[in-house]
């Protein structure tokens, strides 16, 4: 290994022809550019594509909107690459890109940035003369970490942190004896340094806003009153004869239960899980002997927001309105309507 390889190795590739290189690596302009106007792009494909079918084109549109807000993809580096494979003594492992095997190149040689010296008595120190050129090399390591990623691409600030945290772990490893300097180099030096440029931030931050401003403007929302109209409309399939009775309406009445009572579907169509209404829930419980509730709890099991007299809440909330599933794990069992959820513990098991 040479001494001080990484130092080499940021000195060539921090030079203005180097970094413009990368970055026209990186963002992909050494290929052929692609007119980027909409109008001459829609010309152009109703010219290849003029036996398309009229919907096809509409999804086509569409996904080109969609892709607005992707972000773009990063591309390698041939030149970054080839100048990590020069003056890396390791050799990158398989299927690494060229970011990577610089962040594993630094990871690697990292005390090359370390220019303080250790005396006979163990101590350490570090004149203004060391400190500055660390401050130096770091400048050009974050111009060549900006110049070898998309200033349009989040990874920029994440090629950072990778970056931080290994330098976190060397200084904690050779500055074990004397924390309070390698805490002053790691936070009032490097990472004073080491990160992305305030305006890409600031734009990043601007457009990750955007896109959740459009996932919440395409967002399917369903208003609870069309919940509630629907599942009045549900219960009237219950009076239909059995000529009358189609599996439309099998499925419409499992979603009614599921609504009431809160189960999953396995819960609905499990033959060991039963659901009665209230007062055949009593009837069950006097068949087999059991505990019936005495306190009404709204919410979860948890939930200290309790009912003592059963008879009232019986009348606030309706008993007729009320369906009992028996079956839930631990002898719990759920209660409800279309607008509350008790859950009630017996002594006794089901």
């Amino acid at each position: 290994m040479s001494n001080k390889a990484l130092l080499e190795f940021l000195d060539v590739a921090s030079q203005a022809e180097t970094l413009f290189n990368i970055r026209r690596e990186v963002l992909g302009e050494t290929e052929p550019q692609v007119v980027d106007d909409d109008s001459e792009s829609m010309e152009e494909e109703e010219e290849e594509d003029s036996e398309e079918e009229p919907e096809d084109k509409k999804k086509k549109k569409k996904n080109k909107k969609n892709n607005k807000l992707e972000m773009p993809k990063r591309n390698e580096s041939p030149t970054l690459q080839a100048l990590v494979d020069k003056y890396n003594p390791n050799e990158c492992a398989d299927r690494s890109t060229d970011f990577s095997c610089l962040l594993s190149f630094i990871d690697t040689s990292i005390s090359d940035l370390d220019f303080s010296t250790r005396a006979k008595n163990g101590n350490i120190s570090l004149s203004e003369e060391g400190r500055e050129m660390m401050r130096t090399y770091l400048e050009k390591m974050q111009k060549i970490f900006m110049f070898s990623q998309r200033p349009d691409r989040e990874s920029i600030r994440g090629v950072f942190v990778k970056a931080t945290r290994s330098h976190k772990a060397y200084i904690l490893k050779r500055y074990k004896s004397q924390p309070q300097m390698g805490n002053d180099l790691h936070e009032n030096v490097w990472r004073r340094i080491m990160h992305a440029d305030r305006g890409v931030v600031l734009n990043l931050m601007d457009k990750k806003a955007a896109r959740e401003r459009y996932r919440l403007e395409n967002k399917y929302e369903i208003e609870w009153s069309f919940v509630t109209r629907q599942m009045r409309k549900y219960i009237s399939y219950l009076e239909l004869e059995d000529e009358e009775f189609t599996t439309l309406h099998a499925v419409a009445l499992e979603f009614l239960v599921e609504c009431n009572a809160g189960p999953r579907k396995i819960s609905v169509l499990d033959p060991i899980v039963r659901f009665y209404t209230y007062d055949n829930y009593m009837e069950h419980l006097d068949s087999l002997s059991l505990t019936k509730p005495t306190v009404f709890r709204i919410g979860d099991e948890d939930s200290s927001i309790t009912i003592t007299d059963v008879e009232a809440a019986l009348s606030k909330f309706k008993r007729e309105n009320m369906l009992v599933q028996v079956g839930v794990a631990k002898g719990t069992y759920i209660f409800s309507r279309v607008d509350f959820l008790f859950f009630f513990h017996c002594d006794g098991s089901d």
